[in-house]
């Protein structure tokens, strides 16, 4: 009786087991725990802003464009300047030639100059303004002997016959920024060939002829830039920065913005073996992305604390032939293990797209070497975003779609329309800060469209970085404090977007990339793209006034973001206190300081260095 007791007991035990494991796969297989314990939605954060409306002892500074704003639609130097001291929060006004009596020399008065007319500008007026304790910027080189005294020019000997590429720090002026060699015609310039005075002041050179240079003279200064490259976005910390050359002190704002995206991701992973993959770590590809790249990206985010924005797909079909369905069933492994895991990290999913093809139209041109297939009609657009918003809801009920990256950075009206109507919750279209003047990639600006979506294009990319690319990184910092890059987990599966490197390298070439940049600006913190477009709406709403003294700066905000975040740069032979204080905190990295305040007042003094 006792052994029949016990058998029947170990095969009630076994009945139980099997079908509680029967049971856990079918709701493993229907998603339904998935469903019943799925990630809620992060709580958005709330950017709290700070006024006052005290005003300052001291002056202001006054940056005056010759130019006349509409002159910008085809002078691109005058452009660019015009986007980088309203990002930086500089303030600044147009002039004509014939207005320029009108302005008062002084150390924080600045005229700037954008294009080669030099014989349609008043000499004599700018040079006594120069003379008497005003500042002279030159954005683009012009040749006129006339104005070489002024200017620091020793010997003119006119336009070299063949641009000068790259360039050479030859006296540091912000940190971050270092020599490049361009060996890709990225950095072309058009130089004059030029002898300076004794006393200029070099900051700059390509292949050894002076780009950037300070010259005193009388009681002003001149700051030259001999230089045609100003007229692309990767020189607007460069245009920023070199201001601080020309006046005793001054204060520029930063967002402090980290923003890291992963395109195609989650995504269908390619199945089979790849000969890098196979090669480097004897493993199908499917096994190396869950084991080895995810394991590797998850743990390079917690150590260099950054959050993810990434971009999911359904298919890289070319076609709309899989129905919600389909891409339910076939997209189950990466959207649970990948999407769930990202999220719980604090990361956002966005949209990426129904497949990898840019939502244009035949009626709509782009570049035909991309082998993209154009989409038949806004209505196909939207019957496929529609299977995707699906798939979507399927694995994350309780998310929002807020933030769009177009496959290849590229998107057009049709698109547009097509993701507002079947989106309705987006927020953000995050593409490409420089297209490089691709036909169709959807080049930005960072803030609202007239279709009150945020646009938060991506500054750079890849996982190890040449030195231009780390130069344009560096610059936008310098210029607003954003640090907005991409990348890709099938780089490693591309011979030309891997380098020809193994993921070990590119693996450590990402790494090594985040700790210079955390090291460099340790004050920029991570975001996602819904909470940096919610910081950035603030920050570029806000005002910010200046008040510069003898040993003292005054700061006073309108609506600004709190805590804010300025560069301080002062003259040679000033310093700051560096440490914590009532209502903000200093600190010196390379030859400016980075100062974070949470009072929409402060006056912060300076001292003579001993």
């Amino acid at each position: 009786m006792s052994m029949k007791r016990n058998l029947k007991t170990i095969w009630i035990g076994t009945t139980i087991t099997l079908l509680f494991f029967i049971i856990l796969f079918q709701l493993l297989r229907m998603d339904v725990l998935n469903r019943i314990f799925t990630v809620q939605e992060k709580p958005q954060k709330k950017v709290s802003v700070m006024t006052s409306s005290k005003a300052g002892a001291g002056e202001q500074l006054m940056v005056t464009i010759l130019a006349k704003p509409e002159d910008a639609a085809n002078d691109l130097i005058l452009k660019n300047i015009t986007y980088a001291f309203t990002y930086a929060k500089v303030p600044f006004t147009f002039k004509r030639p014939e207005e320029l009596r009108q302005i008062k020399p002084s150390p924080y008065h600045v005229i700037v100059t954008t294009t080669e007319a030099a014989n349609q500008w008043p000499y004599d007026t700018i040079r006594s303004f120069v003379e008497q304790g005003g500042r002279l910027y030159i954005a683009n080189r012009f040749f006129d002997p006339k104005w070489n005294d002024l200017t620091g020019i020793q010997e003119n000997n006119g336009f070299f016959k063949e641009d000068m590429y790259g360039l050479s720090i030859e006296k540091p002026f912000f940190p971050g920024y270092k020599t490049v060699v361009d060996k890709n015609g990225a950095m072309p310039n058009s130089m004059m060939n030029v002898v300076l005075k004794e006393n200029a002041q070099v900051y700059v050179k390509a292949e050894g002829v002076p780009m950037l240079w300070t010259y005193a003279y009388g009681k002003g200064k001149v700051v030259y830039w001999n230089a045609t490259f100003l007229s692309t976005k990767m020189t607007r910390g460069l245009i920023t920065q070199a201001l601080g050359l020309a006046v005793p002190k001054l204060v520029t704002a930063q967002a402090a913005v980290k923003v890291m995206f992963i395109d195609d991701f989650p995504a269908p992973i390619p199945s089979g073996n790849t000969a890098a993959i196979h090669r480097d770590y004897d493993m199908s590809t499917k096994a190396f992305f869950e084991t080895v790249w995810w394991d590797n990206m998850k743990s390079i985010a917690k150590t260099q604390k950054i959050l993810y924005t990434t971009g999911f797909i359904g298919t890289y079909r070319n076609d709309t032939s899989l129905r919600a369905s389909d891409l339910i069933k076939n997209s189950r492994d990466q959207m649970v293990r990948f999407g769930r895991e990202s999220l719980h990290m604090g990361d956002e999913l966005g949209f990426h797209g129904y497949n990898h093809q840019p939502l244009v139209t035949k009626e709509e041109p782009i570049d035909p070497g991309l082998g993209y297939t154009p989409w038949q009609s806004q209505q196909q657009m939207e019957y496929a975003i529609a299977q995707a918003r699906t798939l979507f809801s399927h694995y994350f009920p309780k998310q929002t779609i807020r933030t769009y990256v177009p496959p290849s950075n590229i998107l057009r009206e049709t698109g547009l329309r097509a993701l507002m109507k079947e989106l309705p919750s987006l927020k953000i279209i995050a593409s490409v800060y420089d297209g490089a003047g691709l036909p169709g990639v959807f080049e930005q600006e960072f803030g609202l469209d007239d279709n009150d979506l945020f646009h938060l294009p991506r500054i750079s990319s890849g996982y190890g970085q040449l030195p231009v690319m780390e130069f344009v990184i560096m610059d936008a910092i310098a210029n607003f404090g954003v640090f907005s890059h991409f990348i890709h987990p099938d780089d490693v599966l591309d011979e030309s977007r891997s380098g020809g490197e193994g993921w070990r390298e590119m693996r450590k070439g990402f790494d090594d990339l985040m700790t210079r940049v955390n090291k460099t600006y340790p004050y920029l913190k991570p975001y996602t793209a819904s909470e940096a477009r919610e910081k950035l709406m603030r920050y570029n709403e806000s005002r910010l006034d200046v008040y510069y003294g003898e040993n003292e700066i005054a700061i006073s905000g309108k609506q600004i973001v709190n805590p804010s975040d300025i560069f301080i740069r002062v003259e040679q032979g000033k310093q700051l206190d560096t440490g914590s204080f009532d209502g903000y905190t200093v600190r010196k990295l390379g030859t400016v300081y980075a100062v974070a305040f949470t009072k929409p007042f402060l006056t912060i003094r300076m001292k003579d260095v001993k």
